[in-house]
């Protein structure tokens, strides 16, 4: 599942080397807004749905665990990567080869179901929030301010979300 998908423009090389690094600290901010005491609420009252009228969760050994919301939330934040494609774009996601735990189900599955909700569960947007709290002025702020810090300039480079 995308969370979030950006472009540089008028990169410098030494920019281009540090992406990672900013792909990496935004993503620790993006974790911080998810792990809030509302989320978390969110989460756990849909907890006994999850656990045990979820029939697309394929739980190990047929057994319902008691799976906790720091437990979801701990696997969502390992589960969130990264990845870089042509043209300095770049896409925050869900890697789906993470299980949700005690399950042989993706992560990306109950990332998809949080965010979406079903018949019998309402949606509740968390990563839609998070695409539009990080919109290409506040990640262009939060990139100046990166570039400032490791390079100590001002840079001419931008982003924007496509």
């Amino acid at each position: 599942m995308m969370i979030l998908q950006f472009q540089f423009t008028n990169l410098e090389d030494n920019e281009k080397e540090i992406i990672p690094d900013f792909c990496e600290f935004l993503k620790d901010l993006m974790l911080a807004k998810l792990n809030t005491k509302i989320n978390r609420k969110k989460i756990s009252l849909r907890l006994k749905y999850i656990e045990e009228e979820a029939k697309w969760i394929n739980w190990d050994n047929n057994k319902k665990y008691n799976t906790s919301v720091t437990d979801i939330i701990e696997s969502i934040s390992q589960s969130i990567i990264a990845v870089p494609y042509k043209n300095n774009l770049w896409k925050i996601e869900i890697d789906g080869n993470v299980l949700i735990p005690n399950s042989f189900t993706s992560i990306d599955r109950l990332a998809r179901f949080l965010n979406y909700g079903d018949i019998k569960c309402r949606a509740t947007g968390i990563f839609t929030n998070l695409e539009h709290e990080y919109r290409h002025q506040k990640l262009n702020a939060i990139w100046n301010y990166f570039i400032v810090k490791e390079l100590g300039y001002n840079p001419t480079s931008n982003i924007i979300t496509v």
